[in-house]
């Protein structure tokens, strides 16, 4: 298994804003446009479960907002990607 992990920066935001609401739909747009496979199998896509298996919110750190999503084969977890959005990070 390996993890995809992928940075959006954003303004930074009050973590009363409703940046959660926010962000979750460009997180499923930004996962979808990914097609993983195993190595053992290159030409068979793994399933991606739209629904985050993960989210989570850390303002203080400078991450105000990420979830993590899972790529199925057969029905279990072959793969997993976090999409999070940051401020300040620089």
């Amino acid at each position: 298994m390996f993890a995809l992990s992928l940075f959006l920066l954003a303004p930074a935001a009050d973590p009363d804003d409703g940046l959660a609401r926010k962000m979750l739909p460009i997180y499923v747009k930004e996962a979808e446009t990914y097609s993983m496979a195993i190595e053992s199998a290159p030409k068979k896509a793994l399933e991606l479960k739209k629904e985050p298996v993960f989210v989570w919110s850390n303002p203080d750190e400078g991450i105000a907002q990420g979830a993590a999503f899972v790529w199925l084969r057969d029905g279990r977890p072959a793969a997993l990607g976090c999409f999070l959005t940051a401020r300040n990070w620089w």
